[in-house]
Parts: C-alpha cells; structure tokens; sequence
C-alpha cells in the first residue's frame, strides 16, 4: 500500500499538472478517496503542507477555465461530500470557502454556498446539474441543510418547479428535496425553513417530480366506470 505522504505528493503533481489527462486522474482520484472516511481523514489532515497545497490545487478547479476540468471538479466534489464522516465533509467545505474568499467571490464574504446557487441558476446546464449533485451531497449533512436555507431565496428557488425547464433539472431538485427530508428529522428541518415550509417539503415529494398529486384508489375506480 502506498505510503499516505506519498500518496499526497503524487496526487499534488498529477492535479497541478498541465497534462490534461493527468489532472482530470487526479482530480476523479481525489474525490473517491475523500469519499472514505480513512481517505478523507488522509486527504485533510495529512501532511499539513502537502495536504493544503493539494487540496488548494483541487478547489482552484472550481474555477477553471477548461469546463471539462470544472465539470469533473464538480463530480467529484459530489463524491468526495458522500463521505459518511459530517466533520470531515465540513472541514472541507471549510476549505473550499477559503477558496472562495480568496478569489473575492461572492462579495468577497467567502459565501460558498453563494457561489453553489449561483451556479444552480446558470443557463449552462452541465455547470447547473453538476452543481445540483454537489448539493444534493451536502443535503444529507446537517451542516450542509443549515448552509442551503440560510442563503437567501434558496428555499423558493427549490421548491419552485417552474424555475427549472428541464427534465433532469427538475430530478434534481427532487432528489435534493429528498436528501433533505429522508436524513432529517422535520424538528432538524424546520429549525431553518419553519414548521408551514417542512411540510411544503414534504407535499412537494408526495406530488413527484413534476407536482402531480397522486390519484387515490378512489378517483382510479371513478375513471374506469
């Protein structure tokens, strides 16, 4: 097994690389081995100056001017967010809002979240659906529920279905919603949205993907008489 400093080091080659087959391996690598717990744990909390430098080199791809590096950044995020460890996933939303503050984005505020919905909103729809799977990771995590409804008109964009056109789009968000209510508990939910717009969540994925209401055993029998 390779040695976890060494893994590290090859890793911070291969993801500042100008070979572009060599970054998107290092990029795709690092977000399934954060998606362990041991892996996480190595990844953000090795060698501290290894460690920063590469997880440096990994964000700076949210940004990157090569979409195909940004779309790949964005599944692997994805990935690396399904980690079953919350504060390890913290930790490195953490150090992706320094990246954020860095650039000024945002305002300048470090505003991750910001910068995630913003991208939900893109008419680029790779930008937009790979953002939507970064969220719907971090949907799972208490943490991340706290980050997505304290970001001004998220809930509304959310629950909204005619704010995405879409097909995928519109899956999206219901899975989003989905993480949401299925690792929650409603007193965990409504701590940031209200008790009236839990249940609104919870309606919205009664009625599917595209708001239909479900037809009870009753209208079924009045339409075939």
């Amino acid at each position: 097994m390779m040695d976890s400093g060494v893994m590290l080091e090859v890793l911070c080659k291969y993801i500042q690389s100008d070979n572009v087959s060599d970054k998107e391996a290092a990029i795709t690598t690092i977000g399934n081995i954060g998606s362990t717990v041991t892996g996480a744990r190595v990844l953000l909390r090795g060698t501290t100056e290894q460690s920063d430098k590469m997880m440096k080199s990994y964000f700076e791809n949210m940004y990157a001017v090569q979409d195909l590096h940004r779309r790949s950044f964005l599944q692997s995020l994805a990935v690396f967010w399904s980690c079953a460890d919350e504060a390890l996933v913290q930790e490195c939303w953490d150090k992706a809002e320094e990246e954020v503050a860095r650039r000024g984005a945002a305002g300048g505020e470090g505003r991750l979240m910001r910068v995630l919905f913003g991208n939900m909103k893109s008419n680029d729809e790779e930008l937009r659906f790979g953002t939507m799977s970064v969220v719907g990771s971090v949907a799972k995590k208490k943490f991340g529920i706290k980050k997505m409804f304290e970001e001004a008109g998220f809930y509304e964009y959310l629950t909204d279905r005619e704010s995405e056109a879409s097909k995928i789009g519109k899956e999206w968000k219901y899975a989003i919603i989905s993480n949401v209510v299925m690792n929650h508990t409603e007193e965990e939910v409504s701590k940031f949205v209200g008790k009236e717009n839990y249940k609104e969540l919870v309606v919205y994925l009664r009625t599917g993907v595209y708001g239909i209401k479900p037809k009870s055993t009753v209208d079924v029998i009045d339409e075939s008489i």
